[in-house]
């Protein structure tokens, strides 16, 4: 009696998981509102204002900040500094918010809103804090916007719940809170997986004659899409079945 062996199913990138599926159910799950994507990648709107009271400056004091009116050719404005300690670099960073006191109003104020990213080592999204305000600009030395995310989260209790988790390290939402616990990127899958050593398929994949499908490309697709953890295995044994039957047919 003979028996039909059936074959296997063909992966696809249609079982795969996009970037932004995964922002957009972060976002629903932490409250986080509408997401927009920018030239720097997935951003929120304003997470919190927090007013530039007697208090919150007298706690930014304690923390190395200072709130001072500028001088000589920059009378009339108002500095948030952070004092960052740079050292010798090519490129000195801005570590200040700066307010023209005209047009700012009566009170100064700085908002908070998140810029999210997958993170393969990380193993979900992180949520890196972003600081701006009614200011007519703002810092941008990470070291030094991370220490005013740190001390909001310190002084303001009702902030949100991510805001508050900023101390010390950025938020991460686990793949596994978003139901998709053991996700790889593609890209992970793929070269830091599948390839490991293998020279041969790292030069094939990049190459006009690769036998990978679904595989990688010279665009920015298959790095913006995930695989489930389920088809982890069959697609690592879908690769090799390609690259067998290539070195076969080359003889």
């Amino acid at each position: 009696m003979e028996t039909t062996k059936t074959a296997r199913k063909v992966i696809t990138t249609n079982e795969f998981v996009s970037e932004q599926t995964l922002i957009e159910r972060a976002a629903f799950s932490y409250a986080l509102g509408n997401i927009k994507q920018s030239k720097r990648g997935w951003e929120t709107g304003y997470m919190g204002s927090f007013p530039l009271k007697p208090e919150f400056i007298k706690r930014l004091a304690e923390v190395g900040f200072t709130l001072e009116k500028g001088i000589g050719t920059r009378e009339g404005m108002l500095y948030l500094s952070g004092h960052s300690q740079q050292g010798k670099t090519d490129v000195w960073e801005s570590d200040c918010w700066a307010w023209k006191v005209a047009t700012a109003g009566p009170e100064q104020y700085l908002t908070v809103h998140f810029h999210l990213f997958p993170d393969d080592e990380q193993r979900g999204i992180v949520v890196r804090p972003e600081i701006w305000g009614n200011c007519n600009s703002g810092a941008v030395h990470r070291p030094t916007i991370d220490k005013l995310a740190s001390a909001i989260s310190d002084h303001f209790p009702l902030a949100h719940q991510l805001i508050k988790q900023t101390k010390g390290a950025y938020p991460v939402i686990a793949w596994s809170e978003l139901d998709y616990p053991g996700l790889r990127s593609f890209d992970h899958l793929f070269f830091a997986e599948f390839c490991e050593d293998n020279d041969m398929a790292m030069k094939l994949s990049r190459s006009t004659i690769s036998p990978f499908s679904p595989g990688p490309t010279r665009g920015i697709i298959n790095a913006q899409l995930f695989v489930p953890a389920y088809l982890h295995a069959g697609l690592k044994r879908q690769w090799r079945k390609q690259l067998d039957k290539f070195k076969e047919e080359l003889g």
